[in-house]
């Protein structure tokens, strides 16, 4: 099951990036399955299936998918040297499924690749998966804030070995290096990350 979904759209008119954020928990048709949550689609049908239910939903079409193991994140935080982001409130929770502690104090922090992970998963809070999302689209600004350092580039070779071995996708590595680079140079104001608008359910 998808642990996060994000629709991004690059788009080389405007240079601009938009990126929307799916709680896992959506209820959504599953081709040939029903209703049922969203981050069923991938365990069902894999990237495909997943493909066409995100499509489907937000009545659009989808031109390439990557799948990224959370295993893969922690190598591509250490490999950039951490991310710094602003915690904003304590989290602290023992996840057995991840078998990760998770203990942050708020205020601005470098995490390290199991720090990150925590800070992604994280969802004991009264926002429930609401609040991970949003905590998710802050750990994804600060990651694209970091890729734009100069320092970061000489990484860059790195980063894609890293993502060969973790990352499950239909596109090839030069197409992943050339959309990379276009996200990159996107200016701030260019930028926009949003959440699917919804309500909590009763299950």
């Amino acid at each position: 099951r998808s642990d996060t979904i994000m629709v991004v759209r690059l788009d080389p008119l405007r240079n601009a990036l938009t990126m929307v954020s799916i709680p896992r928990d959506t209820q959504v048709q599953i081709p040939n399955n029903g209703t049922q949550k969203i981050n069923a689609a991938n365990a069902i049908g894999g990237p495909n299936l997943a493909v066409r239910t995100v499509g489907e939903f937000l009545q659009l079409p989808i031109d390439h998918y990557v799948v990224l193991n959370v295993h893969g994140l922690v190598e591509l935080v250490n490999e950039l040297g951490g991310i710094t982001v602003e915690i904003p409130k304590k989290m602290k929770y023992m996840d057995w499924t991840a078998k990760l502690k998770i203990d942050l104090e708020p205020g601005a922090h470098t995490l390290t690749g199991n720090q990150a992970m925590g800070f992604v998963r994280f969802r004991h809070d009264a926002l429930g998966d609401i609040g991970r999302v949003q905590r998710q689209q802050l750990f994804m600004r600060a990651v694209q804030q970091k890729a734009l350092s100069p320092e970061s580039w000489a990484h860059l070779p790195k980063l894609m070995e890293i993502a060969n071995q973790y990352i499950l996708t239909d596109m090839s590595v030069p197409d992943m290096m050339e959309m990379a680079t276009f996200a990159r140079a996107v200016p701030k104001e260019d930028q926009m990350f949003v959440m699917m608008p919804g309500t909590f359910a009763g299950n």
